[in-house]
């Protein structure tokens, strides 16, 4: 397989390659930032929903102050008589009536002295020691600071308020209340992934309320937050008037959950990618296997072309050359015309073999240079010489254009004649019947030679010029069907110029002709001996 092939082969394969690992750093882009966005998103939505259930607590609690404080003024007669009789059952069933009317999540009420301390025992265990303790609080310092209280009937919280009796003595209503309307507001805003609860902000972390209740419905044995829990936490804000901080955690999972989700999609997406880069590598395989089939037959054809056709060609054209020399003696014009016009065939098919041959070698990396000082004038009037019959067989003609000054460059006359006999031939090709075909040399700035070519021909299409130095580039609307041609002699003479160091070009104008040259470095006329060819 030639170095262009395996060269374009593995640039598939890197291509490919490249490509997967493009994707792979995308897909971890974009699982990394989908994963921040949803944690972003979460974000914003805990913390405004926490501010929003924190504001509706505080107001419900607010609310439930001021109810209680009114309901103690409005009924102080009635709290009064039942200070003075506290064994009238019918009157204690009044004032629980009026409150159960006023406040339907009603719990019990107690009544204090201003020191917070009952007026009659709890029996039947509503108002326990927790309740007499923040009770006693209050009235040491006005200040309410609810929390759930823990009760064998009803886990319940309390709201106190002051009120007066007749003698002016300030004393305590105590009313308790079912959390149902906290544990409602809770189920409002319950969400997929979101678990909001209040819990106790005194360091222990005892949950005191969820969506399902006060924390006695819950199904474990320890009620304070575990590890697990407080590291699952989004956002949290306290709770005014309160001994309660909301809390928003994410559902055990849900997290994981997404991530499985993320990780499953791109697993697809993956998949998918994989699958299309096997095929890719399988069609490259299945063109590679191709070309390396047609490799093969190009190699045979070229052995077929090397040994089966050059050999007896260089064979003719010697037998013709000899010919049309007279050496064998003289032969009738007709005659001598015949064995030109296939001395010109056989030369003309030769320079096709030629040009296969060195165009496989170039690919294959083969050719090497034999370099040494060469006299670029005597070189050029040489190529010129040895050209001259084909040029004349086209009813064409060379003459130079300089003044003939020796110029000094370091190249290997073989392939310089090779590159000076393709210009020739290819201007030789286009120039008119009659013409002349010009060749000159030339110093350029920097200590370059240029060798130009030019002839009177069509000129060169505005839409080829791209192509002109491509392998097998042929011009169809302007070719001269009367010379066969491989398109490889100006793909020939640019790699063999760069391969010297040197540079080609071409200037062209449709309808007057066209002037190909290549550049070289100068180099000093030496001086001794020549130096032997590297």
């Amino acid at each position: 397989m030639s170095n262009s092939t395996q060269f374009s082969s593995r640039f598939s394969y890197a291509a490919i390659a490249l490509l997967l690992l493009v994707a792979l750093a995308s897909l971890a882009w974009v699982y990394k930032v989908r994963l921040e966005d949803f944690h972003s998103y979460h974000n914003s939505f805990a913390t405004g929903a926490s501010a929003e259930i924190a504001s509706q607590f505080s107001d419900l609690l607010r609310e439930r102050q001021r109810q209680v404080e009114l309901f103690a003024e409005d009924h102080q007669v009635l709290l009064e008589q039942m200070v003075r009789d506290l064994d009238n059952t019918r009157r204690h069933e009044e004032i629980t009536g009026r409150l159960r009317r006023t406040f339907p999540d009603h719990f019990a009420f107690v009544l204090t002295n201003p020191r917070g301390e009952p007026y009659w025992a709890d029996f039947d265990n509503y108002v326990g020691d927790v309740c007499v303790q923040d009770i006693q609080r209050y009235a040491e310092g006005g200040r309410n600071r609810i929390r759930i209280h823990p009760n064998p009937v009803e886990y319940h919280y309390d709201v106190m308020a002051h009120w007066h009796a007749a003698e002016k003595e300030e004393r305590i209503l105590m009313v308790s209340f079912k959390p149902d309307q906290l544990v409602q507001k809770l189920r409002a805003v319950k969400v997929p992934g979101h678990n909001f609860m209040l819990v106790l902000v005194d360091g222990s972390k005892l949950i005191e309320v969820t969506d399902q209740g006060a924390r006695t419905v819950l199904k474990r044995t320890d009620f304070r937050l575990t590890a697990a829990e407080q590291a699952r936490i989004v956002h949290r804000r306290d709770i005014p008037d309160s001994r309660w901080q909301l809390v928003d955690l994410f559902e055990p999972g849900f997290v994981e959950g997404y991530r499985r989700e993320l990780l499953a999609d791109m697993a697809v997406f993956l998949l998918v990618l994989l699958g299309v880069a096997s095929a890719s590598v399988l069609l490259i395989r299945r063109e590679e296997l191709g070309r390396r089939r047609a490799e093969e037959a190009r190699e045979e054809l070229l052995a077929t072309v090397t040994h089966e056709l050059r050999t007896p060609l260089t064979s003719l054209v010697g037998s013709l050359g000899l010919l049309s020399s007279g050496t064998l003696g003289t032969l009738p014009d007709k005659v001598q015309e015949l064995i030109s016009i296939m001395n010109r065939s056989a030369e003309g098919l030769r320079r096709l073999i030629d040009d296969l041959l060195d165009a496989r070698r170039i690919e294959a990396g083969n050719l090497r240079l034999e370099l040494r000082p060469i006299e670029l004038c005597s070189l050029v009037d040489e190529a010129m010489l040895r050209n001259a019959s084909y040029a004349k067989g086209l009813n064409v003609r060379f003459e130079r254009g300089d003044r003939r000054t020796p110029v000094w460059v370091f190249a290997d006359p073989i392939r310089l004649q090779q590159v000076m006999a393709n210009l020739l031939s290819n201007a030789a090709k286009f120039a008119p019947a009659g013409s002349a075909v010009t060749v000159a040399v030339e110093r350029r700035e920097n200590d370059r030679v240029r060798v130009s070519v030019s002839d009177r021909g069509p000129g060169i299409r505005e839409e080829f010029r791209s192509r002109i130095f491509q392998r097998y580039a042929q011009d169809a609307a302007a070719a001269n069907k009367t010379v066969s041609s491989t398109g490889l002699g100006l793909c020939i003479v640019k790699t063999l110029m760069e391969m010297h160091g040197g540079t080609v070009g071409f200037d062209s104008k449709a309808g007057e002709g066209s002037t190909f040259f290549f550049e070289l470095p100068e180099m000093a006329a030496p001086t001794g001996d020549l130096p032997k060819s590297l």
